[in-house]
């Protein structure tokens, strides 16, 4: 939930996500909380630093949304990977 905050298409997908998985719901709002506000900050910290180099800093921040993004898919890809192998052997 924290990381999904950083990734345009994540932050629409976890809450999703959270509820499939059976996440309870305080959980997930405080994370969600966590997220936003770390989200939110760095935006604002970084937009104040930048001043005229507005242009670069959105395509940093449009850089790392998608390395995040790329991590979060390669994570997700190998636990279900391991957990199909995992459930085969249990048979």
């Amino acid at each position: 939930v924290l990381v999904g905050r950083f990734a345009a298409a994540l932050r629409a997908l976890v809450p999703g996500f959270a509820g499939v998985s059976k996440m309870p719901y305080r959980t997930f709002l405080l994370w969600n909380f966590v997220g936003g506000t770390l989200w939110a900050s760095s935006v604002v910290v970084a937009g104040y630093l930048a001043g005229k180099a507005w242009r670069r800093v959105a395509s940093d921040i449009s850089l790392i949304g998608w390395t995040t993004l790329g991590v979060v898919v390669v994570i997700v890809v190998v636990l279900v990977v391991r957990r199909r192998r995992w459930t085969r052997r249990g048979r």
